[in-house]
């Protein structure tokens, strides 16, 4: 630090005297280290220190390096400190904006420390050379400085740099532009449309295309199962339903494999998939169509024997929180239910994932040691809510590679944030293995742009709606509920399927006690409980039992006034079909 720190007192000064004190310095401090060096490295140490002094003849007989107290410092070394935060905190900020150094910008130094102000005022010429600034402003206030200017906090100081000397908006609009145009393919669970779960860049898979390949698996799956049609009820997310089918979990998945017959070719031909693998086939066939740089899949069920996993080497895998559910399939315990879901890890492959359960993150750890890959955990703790507001949430990280950051999401789920910082994690990781670039702006934007329907989705306004359906989920949901800041009533919208853990989730809800008033009803799927079943669970707890979802609605939408949140949960089901009946 102290070679960067002289160097434009040697190459860009006047003050010859500055010169020589630098140069001798520089000298002195070479020499000490030589002689503590000789010992381990004689001859090059040697011919070095010969070469740099005349008054000894010879390191081996120089004398030792003492300890000397006129040589400390500490106010000086106080201050280099600072100019050294500050210049790292504008090369990190730099860097994740992609800006050359050689594209020079003003830096506002706003600080009341009188020894942080003497630091900048001394040590001016070379701040400006490392942090590559323009000019150089120190200054008691934000008088004068643009509203959007990019800031790095240090200690004892805020530095501002003017966003535009930064970036050509202009340009940065046309590699933004760009950059969106490049396509990302996407399998996710739908709410209201089948063909949500097929994207590209955003964008639905039209009729036309769903029609055609759809067909097209349909030819491909032998002459009398082309016939037959894979369960198309209009499900409304992968939590929700059987993805692979009940047959493509556990033992029964693998005896179903080893009692399939094969024709000549060694092709089967008693296999038709189920709805799950069907959609996907369907997403495969569409990709290959498209092209994506990118593709998005998530896993049906589990993950060891889900048809997703049938790719075998993927950029990264990622898990989420795992909690009990789909314990019919699955497992009875968290450990079970992880060892099956961590079947999609790979050898190789980066693996990232929430560690907010004990159990689960020492079977993820074994599972990622067993498969010779890295694991990269989240811990509830490395995660800090800033802010949470009508706005949304703004949350920092700690990442490796983004360093300690702030995100903005555009939500009200505080359970996002964990899940944001899956993102942030996957996305170090991937730029520090070099599979992508993605600079800490460009990630801190599509955080903030993200939108998530079905999870504390605002449908209208002051209505939310969310797909919590398990313990773990409608724990998160009753948190984000809780911290809404409400000095107004509360109404709640509730249903379930039937083979969820119902009273469970009832339990919480009334034990919570964040709802005026409970209003009961019935999804419209086979699978649905029934309103008066629900109801009972409830217990004494206000509540109001009207079957049809539609007409339930419109009851919670007439009782609100101003002030009254209305909140809809229970099912990812309920979720898309209340989405729907809005639409309509």
């Amino acid at each position: 630090w102290y070679i960067e720190m002289v160097k434009p007192r040697l190459y860009n000064s006047d003050d010859e005297e500055s010169q020589n004190a630098a140069l001798w310095t520089l000298k002195d401090v070479l020499i000490h280290a030589l002689k503590l060096l000789h010992p381990y490295m004689p001859f090059i140490t040697e011919e070095i220190f010969c070469s740099l002094q005349s008054e000894e003849e010879s390191i081996m007989i120089s004398s030792w390096p003492e300890y000397q107290e006129e040589r400390q410092f500490e106010t000086e070394e106080k201050a280099i400190e600072t100019i050294k935060e500050a210049v790292r905190g504008i090369r990190n900020v730099r860097t994740s904006m992609n800006v050359a150094p050689s594209k020079k910008a003003a830096v506002y130094v706003v600080t009341e420390k009188e020894d942080v102000r003497k630091a900048f005022e001394e040590g001016k010429l070379f701040f400006a050379s490392l942090a590559y600034a323009s000019e150089v402003t120190v200054q008691r206030d934000r008088t004068g400085i643009a509203d959007d200017a990019v800031s790095v906090v240090i200690p004892g100081a805020v530095l501002y740099m003017p966003f535009a000397e930064l970036v050509d908006l202009k340009q940065e609009k046309e590699r933004l532009e760009k950059e969106e145009k490049r396509l990302q393919g996407e399998l996710s669970p739908h709410l209201v449309d089948i063909r949500e779960r097929i994207r590209v860049d955003g964008e639905y898979i039209s009729e036309k295309e769903f029609a055609e390949i759809f067909r097209q698996v349909q030819e491909n799956c032998g002459a009398e199962d082309a016939r037959r049609k894979p369960e198309t009820e209009n499900c409304s997310g992968e939590d929700e339903r059987k993805p692979s089918g009940t047959e493509n979990c556990g033992t029964q998945a693998e005896e179903r494999q080893h009692a399939a017959g094969k024709n000549g070719d060694g092709l089967r031909t008693d296999y038709h998939p189920s709805y799950f693998e069907y959609l996907y086939f369907m997403a495969m066939l569409h990709f290959e169509k498209k092209q994506p740089d990118v593709i998005i899949l998530e896993t049906g069920l589990g993950g060891r024997l889900d048809a997703t996993n049938s790719f075998e080497t993927p950029c990264i895998c990622i898990m989420t929180q795992i909690g009990l559910d789909h314990t019919e399939y699955l497992g009875e315990t968290l450990s079970e239910i992880a060892g099956e879901k961590a079947g999609i890890v790979k050898k190789g492959i980066p693996f990232v994932y929430s560690a907010n359960n004990k159990t689960v993150a020492d079977v993820m750890e074994k599972t990622a040691k067993k498969a010779e890959t890295r694991a990269f955990s989240i811990k509830p703790e490395e995660i800090c809510l800033k802010k949470y507001d009508e706005k949304g949430i703004d949350f920092s990280y700690y990442s490796g590679y983004y360093k300690y950051s702030t995100f903005h999401l555009s939500t009200k789920a505080l359970y996002q944030m964990e899940n944001a910082a899956l993102c942030v994690r996957a996305a170090a990781v991937l730029t520090e293995m070099g599979s992508v670039r993605i600079s800490g702006e460009e990630l801190r934007r599509g955080l903030a742009g993200m939108h998530w329907e079905g999870r504390m989705e605002e449908v209208l306004s002051e209505v939310y709606v969310d797909g919590a359906h398990n313990r773990d989920g409608m724990e998160a949901f009753l948190k984000s509920v809780r911290a809404d800041g409400s000095e107004g009533h509360r109404m709640l919208l509730y249903s379930s399927l039937q083979e969820k853990a119902c009273e469970e989730m009832i339990r919480l809800i009334a034990d919570a006690g964040l709802f005026e008033e409970i209003v009961v009803t019935q999804i419209e799927s086979y699978r649905a409980a029934r309103a008066e079943d629900l109801s009972e669970f409830f217990g004494e707890v206000k509540k109001t039992v009207i079957k049809d979802a539609g007409r339930a609605l419109q009851y919670c939408l007439q009782k609100k006034s101003e002030g009254i949140k209305i909140y809809i949960t229970g099912s990812l089901y309920l979720a898309g079909q209340i989405k729907a009946l809005i639409k309509q």
